[in-house]
């Protein structure tokens, strides 16, 4: 081949490798995808919107639900839980999931995008439960007895000999839920504690006699 047309054929190459990477405006492309799932069952998870964002509030150009002009698209997963961006920009952007609160929480929060790239990024979320509870006192010894503990997001207290109560509190589940409570008697304080595992979107009975 002579010298001149290999020349050619180097910059017609690299003219197709360059236009591969950029948009036509010499900006980088960028493409986002992955899946939602509920944390532990691994289910993928329909009607979850995913939030893409230039973090500069800089136009993303086209991404998903987002208009030209607009610094955040969403992209709601379909029944396999799958999303996807495409998108041009030289902006500094992180995607993210608000969950479907108050059905699910997203784990763990923002994560960056590398630009001019495929990026692979899933989500975990996590559903929400509910945690019942049986509070018997059934050994009382006076109108002081007094069982402490704190099943959801605030400390709860129950006083006297009559104590039996069934309360219900809203926790997130798919996990391990640690539970303590202190019984006092006599002046005599004495701790206990247990780990329960709350099935997400059910509720979980438990009983406390004391």
């Amino acid at each position: 081949m002579k010298p001149k047309k290999l020349l050619y054929v180097i910059a017609f190459i690299q003219l197709i490798v360059s236009c591969g990477k950029d948009g036509p405006g010499g900006t980088p492309k960028t493409t986002v995808s992955g899946y939602v799932y509920e944390k532990d069952t691994q289910k993928p998870l329909e009607d979850i919107p995913v939030k893409l964002v230039d973090m500069g509030g800089g136009a993303l150009g086209m991404a998903g639900g987002g208009s030209a002009n607009s610094s955040q698209a969403v992209f709601v997963t379909g029944p396999d839980g799958y999303y996807h961006f495409d998108f041009e920009g030289d902006g500094s952007y992180g995607i993210f999931s608000d969950g479907r609160w108050p059905e699910y929480s997203h784990l763990p929060g923002y994560k960056p995008v590398n630009k001019g790239e495929h990026n692979e990024i899933s989500f975990t979320l996590q559903p929400q439960a509910w945690l019942r509870l049986h509070i018997k006192n059934v050994n009382p010894h006076n109108h002081l007895d007094r069982i402490s503990l704190m099943p959801g997001n605030s400390p709860v207290t129950f006083t006297g000999e009559a104590v039996d109560v069934f309360e219900i509190y809203k926790v997130w589940g798919n996990t391990n839920r640690a539970l303590k409570w202190a019984v006092e008697k006599n002046d005599l304080v004495t701790n206990y504690s247990d780990t329960i595992y709350l099935l997400g979107n059910d509720t979980t009975f438990y009983e406390i006699l004391y």
